[in-house]
């Protein structure tokens, strides 16, 4: 008997009481913590290396194209301006960037090229027979070009009747109960942080200035008679010219059924929306996807490519990045590049219902 109890007396004194157990059990845990967070720094520095010899091979590699299409595209971006003067320092990106030629546009454009036919009458056609959606895919993007053949359908919509405000794009189609809508102007977006709120250049939604400009922004407007007017446009030359909405952001693509924008790589690989119109007065709304494993991104004159083949006599570049956007008939046609989906915006041009 006396044999048995020292035997139990030993087991006990084998097993570690519950504090100390919970104590071992904490430090297990903490060591496990930590040895996962020094295996992720790990692969977060090794990733980074890994990127900046990347980027360094190419900007400073044998290849001057190259080199001018990746700082192209980031200079393009909101928070990533920065980079491309890392590798090459200012005086070189400020060389490159002015290396490019722009052909402005004339300034007056040929009206007799665009014959917008009479009004058809609401309710004579279903929506989709007045909507033409094509899809297209390029060598570094993929993306989509609505066709609105009665271009009294199409106009600007805003989040409220004042500047100041923002909305995602399918809430401002959902305002006006429009059945499709691409994203417009650009706004204040200082390192990526914008909420949309500030839009750049000008804005006048069914007749109403919404935000004025003096100048220096490209703007894209249909006056009165449906044609759409594009050029670097006042407030003072928009209300000369009867416009009755109008968007801004540019360069100016197409003119007179010519390209308005000249020189090769002057423009990076990224998201673009674009608005054009054909000679029948249909309205052409082209979105390509970028900053994605199957789509680039598309340059200025990939819209230009794009718009001239389908006909544009004059076409705007809209904002891009994460604002590019495409809804129909309440469904996001395009993918998109942010997780949390398309962002806030000051305005877009939508198509309203027949």
């Amino acid at each position: 008997m006396k044999s048995s109890g020292k035997k139990t007396d030993a087991k006990k004194r084998s097993k570690p009481n519950k504090p100390e157990q919970k104590r071992l059990n904490r430090r297990w845990r903490m060591g496990r913590i930590f040895h996962l967070l020094f295996r992720a720094l790990t692969l977060v520095l090794v990733l980074a290396l890994c990127l900046s010899v990347l980027l360094y091979r190419i900007f400073l590699g044998p290849s001057p194209e190259a080199s001018k299409l990746l700082t192209m595209t980031l200079l393009e971006t909101s928070a990533l301006k920065f980079v491309p003067s890392i590798f090459l320092g200012q005086a070189r990106v400020d060389e490159l960037v002015s290396g490019g030629q722009v052909t402005q546009p004339p300034d007056e454009m040929d009206l007799s090229l665009i014959s917008v036919p009479a009004q058809q009458e609401t309710g004579s056609k279903e929506d989709e027979k007045d909507l033409e959606l094509i899809r297209l895919r390029g060598k570094t993007y993929k993306g989509y070009l609505l066709i609105v053949k009665d271009p009294a359908r199409v106009f600007v919509g805003t989040p409220n009747e004042a500047a100041g405000y923002s909305a995602r794009l399918d809430k401002i189609i959902s305002r006006y109960g429009a059945v499709a809508g691409v994203n417009a102007n650009g706004f204040e977006d200082e390192g990526g942080m914008g909420n949309g709120s500030k839009p750049l250049g000008l804005v006048i939604s069914q007749g109403k200035l919404v935000h004025g400009s003096e100048s220096g922004r490209a703007v894209g407007g249909f006056d009165k008679n449906n044609v759409l007017r594009v050029g670097d446009f006042s407030t003072e030359k928009a209300k000369e010219l009867g416009l009755r909405d109008a968007v801004a952001f540019g360069p100016v693509l197409i003119v007179n059924g010519k390209t308005a924008f000249s020189g090769k790589n002057n423009s990076g690989l990224n998201p673009r929306t674009a608005i054009g119109q054909r000679a029948d007065g249909a309205v052409l709304l082209l979105v390509l996807d970028g900053r994605q494993a199957d789509s680039l991104g598309a340059t200025y004159q990939d819209e230009i490519d794009i718009l001239l083949k389908y006909g544009a006599v004059n076409a705007l570049n809209l904002d891009g990045g994460t604002s590019s956007a495409m809804y129909l008939n309440g469904e996001r046609v395009n993918g998109t590049v942010a997780i949390t989906g398309t962002r806030r915006l000051p305005c877009a041009v939508l198509v309203a219902p027949k």
